[in-house]
């Protein structure tokens, strides 16, 4: 909602008439909803779970295990999360 303000003939006079005027926003313009994945027997919304194994011993990794690197000549530099180098 906003106030505007209109004014007839010299704006510094006050003793000018003027009207004021709320106006309201009718429209909004609304996202697509995310979608969800339904389960058909149950009707369920299924979860994803997600997990990260390594690929030489096969094992369970963790987050923290898990990062990025930039290659600089003939070094591997990881990234933090957060940002940071």
């Amino acid at each position: 909602m906003a106030t505007l303000p209109i004014t007839f003939g010299d704006s510094s006079n006050s003793s000018d008439p003027g009207i004021s005027v709320e106006v309201f926003r009718l429209l909004q313009v609304k996202k697509r909803p995310t979608a969800k994945i339904i389960n058909s027997e149950t009707n369920v919304e299924t979860k994803t779970l997600t997990t990260m194994l390594a690929a030489d011993t096969g094992a369970l990794l963790h987050k923290r295990q898990i990062g990025t690197y930039l290659e600089l000549g003939d070094q591997k530099v990881s990234e933090r999360r957060g940002g940071g180098w």
